[in-house]
């Protein structure tokens, strides 16, 4: 019988390896559209495109010290957004809370995303 060693991060960068092989999917590209300005993105689906643009907008309202400047800025945040794909488009409807009230109860600058039908 041979000296063999088992090696856990050998076996886990395998099984990570194998499965990235397998369930790849390409990114495709979409149009973010809020009405003053659109922004070409890649992304796997629409929804998932619209939250990581609507966490940004978030992220950087967090971080803003400047009280008039977050002010102008939460009153600029899109309410409505349209996601642009090649072959379909989706509208979602954003509704924004400066203190969660909901589901995260006490956070600041929460939103839900809900969407529209055409």
């Amino acid at each position: 019988m041979e000296n063999y060693r088992f090696d856990s991060r050998r076996v886990q960068l395998g099984y990570i390896f194998q499965r990235r092989f397998y369930a790849t999917v390409a990114k495709r590209q979409f149009t973010i559209d809020i009405g003053t300005e659109r922004i070409a993105v890649d992304g796997y689906e629409p929804r998932a495109v619209a939250l990581k643009y609507l966490m940004k907008k978030r992220r950087s309202l967090l971080a803003t010290r400047d009280k008039d400047k977050v002010e102008a800025m939460y009153l600029a945040l899109p309410h409505s957004i349209r996601i642009d794909g090649a072959r379909l488009s989706k509208s979602y409807e954003v509704n924004w809370e400066r203190i969660g009230t909901t589901e995260f109860e006490g956070a600041r600058f929460t939103f839900t995303l809900e969407e529209m039908t055409d």
